[in-house]
């Protein structure tokens, strides 16, 4: 697991994947274990690896089967699908995660990821709405602040695009105000591998 954090984090995802791949094996039905391995599939998918996206999104698909509660199972089969340019299949994932997420982290990326569908679709609406909903949820994220302007820039509100970023700028004149969440989800959550590393330890000084 810890391996896996860590090749994810790293951006060299394939480099894990005979280790990663033993784990899924010994432990079949560990949920934490196969979206571990299926998001270190997608990050290799992500770089263009052939048949990587679509292993990810069979992983994902097995862990919503059997545990279709599970929210981050359907907004990583989200993105997943959303990479293999399957937009509506994406788009159903994202808003099924939407009505269900009840965290704030959760709640801010499957829009962000939802804006990134949209936008690929020319769906301006759906852009600019996605958009506004994740800067409402975390007004500190350049990202979210860019997209979100650019997307009203896009649909011809040129006033409310600046206005945006005005805004983002006069309350973000020191350094941001704590980590930018979308950066740490698309380099794997390296937070989730201290987590792990600092339980490994645990267990050995036990």
């Amino acid at each position: 697991l810890a391996v896996a954090y860590f090749f994810r984090s790293s951006t060299a995802g394939w480099g894990a994947l005979p280790i990663i791949n033993e784990a899924l094996e010994r432990y079949p039905d560990d949920v934490e274990i196969q979206l571990a391995v299926g998001s270190v599939y997608e990050s290799a998918g992500w770089r263009q690896n052939n048949g990587m996206l679509e292993r990810a999104e069979d992983i994902y698909r097995s862990v919503v089967e059997t545990h279709p509660d599970n929210v981050e199972a359907h907004m990583r089969l989200g993105r997943a699908l959303q990479l293999k340019k399957d937009w509506d299949g994406a788009i159903r994932e994202l808003k099924w995660c939407v009505e269900h997420a009840d965290d704030r982290t959760t709640r801010f990326v499957t829009f962000m990821l939802l804006g990134e569908t949209y936008y690929q679709l020319g769906d301006v609406n759906g852009t600019v709405q996605s958009y506004r909903s994740a800067f409402d949820i975390d007004p500190h994220c350049q990202v979210a602040a860019v997209a979100l302007s650019h997307a009203l820039h896009r649909a011809g509100n040129w006033a409310a695009s600046r206005e945006i970023m005005g805004g983002f700028l006069d309350r973000n004149v020191t350094s941001p105000n704590g980590p930018d969440e979308w950066k740490r989800f698309l380099s794997g959550r390296r937070d989730q591998l201290q987590l792990v590393l600092q339980e490994m330890r645990e267990e050995v000084l036990r």
